[in-house]
């Protein structure tokens, strides 16, 4: 019973996240990222959510990096804990993706927002799962990333464009519940960019 239940809940989800409408924005935002206006005349800096926020955070091997260290490229940001059971379960499509799309100008950042005593869990994780991309820790008391990118829930993706601006705050998961494969609507969001910046 329970599983129906979750199975309905899921599917309005994801009936409700798939409208032509959202796909549409999608598209129009993702086309435009570095183009001066768009169709109607309107700046691009018009079309976007927000500016993303700068950071500072260490990676695995205490390297800090910031937002501008990925200027020029689109970043798919996962934000993510090792406790999270939602977030662990998106670490195969989200290897997947890294290595369809790594090298064609989309950068793979996950930014841990594990608690300071579980730093070195987080390492070890990295380390077993074989996790690709940009590894970074934020913690939750030892940086002010969560509360910059108001982070309410995990795992979190967010598109941010190669100028910094955030595309959706709330972008499509790596894995499709639905198929328990890549998520087809975040490889239309990844074909769709390749294809106009190239």
């Amino acid at each position: 019973m329970n599983n129906l239940l979750l199975g309905g809940i899921m599917f309005i989800f994801f009936i409700g996240c798939n409208t032509k409408d959202a796909k549409d924005e999608t598209d129009k935002n993702i086309e435009n990222v570095d183009s001066e206006f768009v169709e109607n005349d309107t700046k691009v800096e018009d079309t976007v959510l927000d500016k993303a926020p700068d950071f500072n955070l260490p990676d695995i091997d205490g390297n800090i990096k910031s937002l501008k260290d990925y200027k020029g490229k689109l970043i798919y940001l996962d934000i993510w804990a090792t406790w999270c059971g939602p977030c662990r379960i998106q670490i195969p499509a989200m290897k997947e993706l890294e290595k369809k799309y790594g090298d064609k100008g989309i950068v793979f950042l996950s930014v841990s927002v594990d608690p300071e005593k579980d730093k070195d869990k987080w390492m070890q994780m990295i380390k077993e799962e074989q996790m690709s991309g940009e590894q970074l820790y934020a913690g939750v008391t030892s940086s002010s990333f969560g509360l910059n990118y108001k982070v309410e829930f995990i795992p979190r993706f967010i598109i941010i464009s190669p100028n910094g601006e955030i595309i959706m705050n709330n972008a499509p998961q790596p894995m499709d519940f639905a198929t328990r494969s890549v998520n087809s609507e975040i490889v239309h969001i990844f074909d769709l960019y390749i294809k106009t910046n190239q």
